[in-house]
């Protein structure tokens, strides 16, 4: 390593001695919370002005009421006006803690994690989707996942709109996303305990593999829809492809040099070894990861925020004496359909930093710093290689043909 680096770590712990928060704290925690705050707010303010023109009940109450507390604060004196700033700091603080865990389960968790796998198994080319009880939990989250929004957002048109389309269309998205969630649990526990091979192993016979695999994918169809929006955007930003071979062969002996493990039984430690051997050794590298730790995180709890902006909406109109119906023209009915596109766009980034920058950035700083070390060395790695060494001579571990 360069002399005039900072030692690892070195840079965190100056910034402690300043402050107790980091910048994850304002952009992954306190921005998130105040976006929600503030998104509300939009919404009551654009409620109070569609109330102005309509009378439905208890909206033009609740909304006269929040308008009358921001407009007051004007008369009120400097120091508690400072206080309750202060307050709203603090609250949104602990409320973008909240928003970070929604985000946290159900985007990264639920639909990436369960839908898709960790980043690094498609990377690594160490795919457990070779099971079929893996790949009934891959279509069962990213079908769940569909439906779900499908039904929030066919509520929300029915209440606004009131029409019978919509309401067709929620009862429909309801009865798709418990089916999906149902059977998948249920082929799921099947496949997982062995009951189902069993029952196909006495029904098929040596046929089960195969009926099998055409069952799972029939079953499949719950999350068509996703995929048919999902593949062509993730094709497009490059998010599902692997590591050049040769890069992943200098991962693999790197790893089992640094740890005595190969990476091929290491399962999620590839990820969090190879994290930790940068974030010790990297320097500037670790400084790096960390910048993109923050903007991947920060776009997942943003895009929450907004999503759960959204959700608020539904029981507000609910809250309502009688059911509204906006006409196209009203704000306050785009205000809720504006805050889903802003959240789709967050959630397509935040995948994007994710997959396509963080993840790469990881084992490509990993084979960098190994190869700096000396755990690398070019002799050794064509005699490893054998037969492949001419085949990967001109590619590097930054192929220029692999792309982000």
């Amino acid at each position: 390593m360069r002399g005039d680096q900072p030692k690892p770590g070195e840079p965190e712990r100056a910034l402690l001695k300043i402050a107790p928060f980091d910048a994850y704290d304002f952009f992954g925690y306190l921005t998130p919370g105040l976006t929600l705050f503030l998104n509300v707010l939009i919404y009551e303010m654009a409620l109070r002005v569609h109330a102005h023109q309509t009378t439905f009940g208890h909206a033009g109450r609740f909304t006269a009421a929040a308008w009358k507390f921001v407009h007051d604060l004007s008369d009120v004196h400097w120091s508690l006006v400072t206080a309750g700033f202060a307050l709203l700091l603090l609250t949104s603080y602990v409320v973008g803690h909240v928003v970070a865990s929604v985000s946290s389960l159900y985007l990264e968790r639920a639909l990436v994690v369960r839908g898709y796998g960790y980043p690094y198994e498609n990377l690594l080319g160490l795919s457990r989707r070779r099971f079929q009880h893996d790949r009934v939990l891959g279509y069962t989250h990213k079908g769940a996942f569909f439906w779900l929004n499908c039904a929030l957002l066919a509520g929300y048109l029915n209440v606004a709109r009131g029409s019978d389309v919509w309401h067709t269309v929620l009862l429909t998205s309801g009865l798709c996303l418990g089916t999906t969630i149902t059977v998948g649990s249920l082929l799921y526990g099947g496949l997982k305990s062995g009951l189902i091979y069993g029952a196909a192993r006495r029904l098929w016979g040596t046929r089960r593999r195969t009926c099998l695999r055409r069952c799972v994918t029939a079953f499949g169809i719950v999350a068509l829809p996703y995929e048919l929006m999902a593949l062509p955007l993730s094709r497009y930003l490059n998010t599902r492809s692997a590591l050049t071979p040769a890069l992943v062969h200098r991962y693999r002996t790197a790893f089992k040099r640094t740890f005595s493990l190969p990476a091929s039984v290491a399962s999620t430690n590839n990820f969090w070894f190879a994290n930790f051997f940068v974030s010790q050794h990297g320097g500037s590298l670790a400084l790096r990861l960390t910048r993109w730790f923050h903007l991947y995180s920060y776009a997942r709890n943003l895009s929450a925020a907004f999503g759960l902006s959204f959700v608020y909406a539904i029981p507000r109109l609910l809250y309502w004496g009688q059911a509204p119906v906006f006409p196209l023209s009203a704000v306050a009915f785009w205000v809720p359909i504006t805050y889903v596109g802003i959240a789709a766009v967050l959630l397509v980034r935040y995948y994007y930093l994710y997959a396509g920058y963080y993840s790469k950035f990881v084992f490509r700083a990993f084979v960098y710093l190994a190869q700096e070390s000396g755990l690398l060395s070019d002799a050794e790695l064509r005699k490893s290689l054998g037969p492949l060494a001419a085949a990967l001579a001109p590619q590097t571990e930054f192929d220029h043909a692999e792309t982000m």
